[in-house]
């Protein structure tokens, strides 16, 4: 009886040690998902990001990187701390000196301002954004 006591405990030890290093040896890091306005008001160009995620990561942090018509690259980055599914926290950036892509079809919101929406998926060539969390605190 002792041995087959024992013999279960130890089962349930190793498999418990087992699952807990499957979650801590995954990749730790999980894309954010997020929506983007890009604004134009006459030479001046500004960035809306609002983030979401269908899990609680922490930690998150937010990288852009556009091109700027001197034909480097600046790079603004954000702490965000933690995002979940909760309503979308929006964050705002100025893209001083933008070089804004000719294929990128402005729509008018305003009589001053046109806006054009993209998400994670989309691909530009003068926007690179990289957003990103972790599973675990």
């Amino acid at each position: 009886m002792k041995k087959k006591l024992i013999g279960a405990i130890l089962i349930v030890i190793i498999v418990t040690v087992l699952i807990l290093t499957y979650l801590y040896i995954q990749p730790q890091t999980q894309p954010l998902k997020y929506d983007c306005t890009l604004q134009k008001g006459g030479n001046t160009y500004g960035l809306l990001i609002k983030t979401y995620n269908e899990r609680t990561l922490f930690r998150c942090v937010l990288n852009i990187n556009y091109l700027a018509k001197n034909g480097t690259w600046i790079t603004i980055s954000k702490a965000l701390g933690v995002v979940d599914n909760a309503p979308k926290t929006s964050y705002s950036f100025i893209l001083w000196d933008y070089q804004a892509e000719p294929d990128i079809n402005f729509k008018h919101s305003t009589e001053l301002i046109e806006e054009f929406y993209f998400n994670e998926t989309t691909k530009l060539e003068t926007i690179k954004i990289n957003a990103y969390g972790y599973r675990n605190p």
